[in-house]
């Protein structure tokens, strides 16, 4: 009855929302009075109280080693996040040193071997180049070089997973990615302007990888702090461990009292030989037990 009173307790408060459901609740206490009432032995009162406190200890030392594995988690994800930032920085400060000025009238770009000084005839060839690669994806190797702007190469390749067209600058860690049903209505002019976009903020996107590293770092040493704290009940959890186990040797009855012919191992006899053991002690009236 104490076990399913439990059980019940948290079905029908809606606690009971993961796969686990605690051993006590707020009812089962009352049967534990019961029975310590029906024996007379204020130990399995005792008991009862112990037990809820090891439960609730236990739970909260589970919470503790859940929250543990998620600090390992989180400061190898920050570690990790860290470590990117840190070689994006080291690309995007390389980029930097090698970009070339395209502003205004400074504009080249080369498609294919040709040079173009105006944007919407580099767009043109670009958007011809790589609407080829789409109608025929075997003329050329995906993924290479398709063109050179302001000192990186530009390349273009299909993904055929997607569906989807890719022009990149490995250098700067730039992508502009078009669905291929859409490829053709594309401005070829705006794809110039989209790459060269991506070239003049690479000083932005420095401080943005800038930014993340350190948050990166901070939230790693706030895990690395907390990691490997110890449990802060341990010790009062052991001490009511060890009075569960002297209460359950108190109230487990001599082998000289179990019936020969059931095994010593059998806890339904164990218990059954107990109360009655404990009844017989307290002597209580048969009316009284009645009544109970």
């Amino acid at each position: 009855m104490e076990r399913k009173a439990a059980f019940i307790n948290q079905v029908a408060t809606g606690r009971a929302v993961d796969r686990d459901v605690d051993d006590i609740g707020d009812q089962a206490l009352s049967y534990a009075e019961v029975k310590a009432l029906a024996t007379g032995n204020p130990l399995i009162l005792e008991k009862a109280s112990v037990d809820a406190d090891v439960a609730r200890l236990g739970r909260l030392r589970r919470a503790h080693l859940d929250d543990q594995h998620r600090l390992r988690r989180a400061l190898d994800t920050a570690e990790s996040r860290a470590g990117s930032a840190g070689r994006r920085i080291a690309q995007l400060e390389s980029a930097i040193q090698h970009r070339q000025d395209t502003r205004g009238d400074r504009f080249r770009m080369t498609v294919e071997g040709v040079e173009h000084g105006k944007r919407v005839d580099a767009g043109d060839h670009l958007h011809r180049l790589v609407s080829s690669l789409v109608k025929q994806p075997s003329s050329r190797p995906e993924g290479g070089s398709v063109g050179h702007l302001a000192g990186f190469d530009v390349h273009a390749s299909i993904d055929r997973r997607f569906d989807e067209v890719s022009l990149t600058i490995p250098e700067v860690g730039a992508e502009i990615r078009v669905p291929t049903n859409e490829w053709p209505a594309v401005d070829p002019s705006s794809l110039v302007h989209r790459l060269e976009r991506r070239i003049q903020n690479l000083a932005s996107a420095l401080t943005d990888a800038r930014n993340d590293k350190a948050a990166s770092r901070a939230e790693a040493e706030r895990a690395r702090a907390r990691l490997g704290a110890p449990f802060e009940h341990e010790d009062s959890l052991r001490t009511l461990q060890r009075r569960q186990q002297e209460i359950t040797e108190q109230l487990v009855p001599p082998a000289e009292e179990l019936p020969l012919d059931v095994p010593e191992s059998s806890a339904a006899v164990r218990m059954a030989a107990q109360l009655a053991s404990l009844g017989r002690s307290a002597a209580v009236p048969t009316s009284s037990l009645a009544r109970l």
